[in-house]
């Protein structure tokens, strides 16, 4: 199956912001209480510090519940 893909023109985002992005959840402040009950992970690593600056590669995979996105780098 295809998963949804979100085309990102900056090479670091924060995790909250990324979770956002992905609509995810609507709030930076649901986002964090995701990452801080380790609901979160970024190609199959948990993220536990909601401050943390996410480096995207080529393909990057958001894993959150039932939620699971690919984020793209793409150049500006």
């Amino acid at each position: 199956t295809q998963l949804p893909t979100l085309e990102i023109n900056t090479e670091s985002i924060n995790i909250l912001d990324l979770i956002v992005q992905c609509k995810i959840t609507d709030s930076k402040s649901q986002a964090k209480r995701l990452v801080q009950q380790s609901a979160v992970s970024i190609n199959n690593e948990k993220i536990t510090d909601w401050s943390k600056q996410i480096q995207l590669g080529e393909i990057t995979v958001i894993r959150c519940g039932r939620h699971v996105y690919q984020v793209k780098y793409v150049p500006k």
